[in-house]
């Protein structure tokens, strides 16, 4: 069984590492994952991404189901890595050190 609302079951294997709760863990997992994981994790959800805010728009964020707060979640770990694999690639972990400097402590998406 998966994880995910029908559509989105491709992404079941990146749940583990990256549907995670909070802004800060979204950060740490970018930070702790190689480059082949971001790079492999941006692949499988670009084509998706699109379709996945699609689907979660459609449904105010109360009536959530599981399937759907997870889709959000990587949702949201996908704006936290889309950044490393497309702009700065290789050279994201060079820049990591300004991401430790100026940590994310909180945010809206956390709230929910």
């Amino acid at each position: 069984m998966s994880a995910l609302p029908e559509g989105f079951v491709t992404l079941d294997p990146y749940v583990a590492d990256w549907a995670v709760a909070s802004a800060d863990a979204r950060d740490a997992a970018r930070s702790k994952q190689p480059i082949a994981a971001r790079q492999a994790f941006h692949a499988a959800m670009e084509p998706l991404i699109a379709s996945a805010l699609d689907h979660l728009d459609a449904i105010p964020l109360s009536a959530h189901s599981p399937a759907d707060h997870t889709l959000m979640l990587l949702a949201l770990s996908y704006a936290h890595i889309a950044p490393s694999v497309a702009v700065l690639g290789a050279d994201d972990d060079r820049h990591a050190i300004y991401r430790r400097r100026l940590p994310i402590t909180r945010a809206t998406a956390d709230e929910n």
